[in-house]
């Protein structure tokens, strides 16, 4: 859920709520039951209904010892998640983006392996688009928020750029030190 003041809506009332077109809720009373509580006066209102079994809770924390909240709507108790996707970024509970990486690492590699299945007789010009159609947006989608800042990560990443390089050049028997690094120079 992600609070935010927005101008009131309701007559007598100094805040109210309303869900963003993103799914989440912005507004807020500093409680988030009440907020969730006013977001189901507000869905009577405008004649719409949120399905509570599909709502869930991610707390955004850098403690050690999580304070954990039941929260509730329509008397159904919302299930917490450590990480959740939003916007095709997964964000986890302590701001790590350990599991994100993972994330797309995981979708680029099957996506190369999509593509060295598929297109085994095409040039290096094709593959090499193909890659930078299908995969690199894939590695490279909302990278300003989540810029890897540990080695493991950005070990991850480079992995794939130098697996699809050797792809898009055709060349998987050189494996002398630098060879990857002088195919995508060339």
């Amino acid at each position: 859920m992600t609070f935010q003041n927005v101008p009131s809506q309701t007559p007598g009332s100094p805040q109210t709520i309303a869900p963003s077109q993103d799914n989440t809720i912005k507004g807020g009373h500093g409680d988030p039951q009440k907020d969730l509580t006013a977001l189901e006066k507000w869905e009577t209102d405008w004649q719409m209904q949120f399905h509570p079994q599909k709502c869930t809770v991610n707390s955004v924390t850098a403690k050690r010892t999580h304070i954990s909240t039941d929260y509730k709507l329509h008397g159904h108790t919302l299930q917490t998640e450590k990480d959740s996707k939003y916007l095709g970024v997964t964000i986890s509970s302590n701001l790590k983006w350990d599991n994100h990486i993972g994330n797309i690492t995981n979708k680029a590699n099957r996506t190369l392996g999509f593509l060295r299945r598929n297109m085994r007789g095409c040039n290096t010009m094709i593959r090499a688009k193909a890659y930078t159609t299908m995969v690199r947006p894939t590695l490279e989608y909302a990278s300003t928020v989540w810029d890897p800042h540990t080695l493991a990560s950005t070990y991850k990443i480079e992995k794939i750029q130098r697996r699809a390089a050797r792809f898009a050049k055709k060349d998987y028997s050189s494996r002398d030190q630098g060879c990857v690094t002088n195919m995508i120079q060339s």
